[in-house]
């Protein structure tokens, strides 16, 4: 039973490290944290956060969770719900890439992500919705699920990561897993006003993929505050023989005791792992490339940088940006069209109207432009070294658009029709890249609407982007 003070209703406001902290305590159990997760889920069904929910499955996992506590055996996330995007294989839970061609599927293996997660305690018996297939940045899918915003229901949660970021924001659940192949936890995040990290490539397993050693979709999550993120990410990150580019980071806190000035031993910064906040150097980019950013939120971007600057940090100057959308367009599209071939073609026939119209756009791409866009691809990621080499970190926006109406068509943006490595080319960069990005909340525009801040440092450099970003988060409030 719910200990003295611990009030089942309240638990959406508790953040994860507090959630465990009830359930080492014995101050709640885990079946009783499941049932009140699903009640949740229920009141909150309007936002069609999930594609799928078995309460049968997460009755005997919670309940499992109990039992092994109770031995004190329990692992990270012991008994946490944790949703799980529905493009990520779920051991016994239907899976279907927000398409009708998927809509039966249900695995007979976990997916990487999935199986850390499992391995380290969660319960897995949600799927949060996505767009098909992770395509776009929009919130619906041809299942007839569109997912909508808790600051208002009206508006777009973004994509892809649809589900996940209506979930963290609506109190459901701390933090979710989500994927991001162009900034699909970040732009998500940002509109919904939480905070969504996609860490380094190789530090959260890949299988089964076909793109297994090219790949530039990571797997993330997205939770209320940077710790929720931080401790999550402590049961996703894994180095696993079935994913080969997996790798090992640091992810745990700075072992300074003071997030802000200097170290444990007041200015004394031998044990830090990353300087304080005002040491730091940054650089700030409106936008990259030639992407169009709704001028509201460049405008939050440069204001925010001038207060970092009052800070005391050091703004590095910055020259222009090459593009990107091309390189990401040549390598995305035919990847796209082969996993479309792989399906027979009663399913082929069954997917939406935006997956057959970038298939077909794949023919586009002969095989001198893909290895072209392969090359360019290692260039980008030489010329970014060298021009950012004497920054700490970069901040850029988080998302191209202020929250849009929910029910926008994949095809009734503003401006031409452009694939998404040109729409989202700020955060689409960093997927090429494989470098951590983290986005936070930054306040709202003149309307109410939320706007998110990004920020970036180099590939590996995961525990120190987690630190300044919590650093941030501490000393502006955000």
């Amino acid at each position: 039973m719910a200990g003295p003070g611990v009030r089942i209703d309240e638990l959406g406001e508790r953040s994860l490290r507090e959630l465990l902290g009830l359930l080492e305590r014995g101050e709640l159990s885990a079946l009783e944290l499941f049932e009140r997760t699903l009640a949740a889920a229920e009141a909150h069904r309007d936002l069609e956060a999930f594609v799928t929910i078995d309460p049968e499955m997460g009755v005997a996992q919670a309940q499992a969770s109990d039992e092994r506590r109770g031995r004190g055996d329990a692992r990270l996330l012991e008994g946490i719900p944790m949703p799980i995007k529905d493009m990520e294989a779920t051991r016994g839970l239907r899976t279907t890439h927000g398409s009708r061609a998927f809509a039966h599927w249900v695995p007979e293996a976990d997916g990487g992500a999935a199986r850390a997660a499992r391995r380290a305690g969660a319960n897995l018996f949600m799927k949060s919705s996505t767009t098909e297939m992770a395509l776009s940045e929009l919130s619906g899918n041809p299942l007839g699920i569109v997912t909508r915003n808790p600051l208002d229901p009206r508006l777009t949660t973004g994509g892809s990561s649809a589900g996940a970021a209506a979930a963290v924001a609506a109190g459901i659940v701390p933090a979710a897993h989500g994927s991001d192949g162009a900034g699909s936890v970040r732009l998500p995040a940002a509109l919904c006003g939480i905070v969504g990290f996609k860490p380094s490539f190789g530090v959260i397993p890949r299988y089964p993929i076909s793109d297994q050693w090219g790949g530039r979709s990571h797997h993330g999550v997205l939770g209320r505050t940077v710790d929720d993120v931080r401790l999550a990410m402590g049961a996703f990150a894994a180095v696993d023989p079935m994913d080969p580019l997996t790798m090992r980071v640091d992810l745990a806190r700075d072992p300074g005791d003071d997030r802000v000035g200097g170290g444990a031993g007041g200015n004394d910064d031998r044990h830090r792992r990353t300087p304080p906040l005002a040491r730091l150097r940054f650089a700030a980019l409106e936008t990259w490339g030639s992407c169009r950013v709704d001028p509201e939120v460049a405008r939050a971007i440069l204001a925010f940088a001038e207060r970092l600057q009052g800070l005391g940090l050091e703004r590095l100057e910055t020259g222009p940006t090459p593009e990107v959308g091309g390189v990401f367009e040549s390598l995305y599209l035919p990847q796209l069209a082969y996993d479309v071939a792989q399906l027979g073609a009663a399913e082929r026939e069954l997917l939406g109207d935006e997956a057959k119209h970038w298939t077909d756009r794949a023919s586009e791409v002969d095989l001198a432009r893909f290895m072209v866009a392969r090359d360019e691809r290692g260039r980008l990621n030489r010329w970014c070294c060298e021009a950012f080499a004497d920054a700490d970190f970069l901040l850029l926006p988080a998302q191209h658009r202020l929250a849009w109406p929910a029910h926008e068509a994949w095809d009734d943006g503003p401006g031409p029709l452009l694939s998404i490595g040109y729409r989202l080319e700020p955060l689409a960069v960093f997927n090429l890249l494989g470098w951590p990005a983290i986005s936070l909340p930054l306040g709202t525009s003149d309307d109410g609407r939320a706007i998110g801040v990004q920020l970036v440092c180099r590939r590996g450099e995961d525990a120190k982007l987690l630190d300044i970003a919590a650093m941030i988060e501490q000393v502006l409030g955000i």
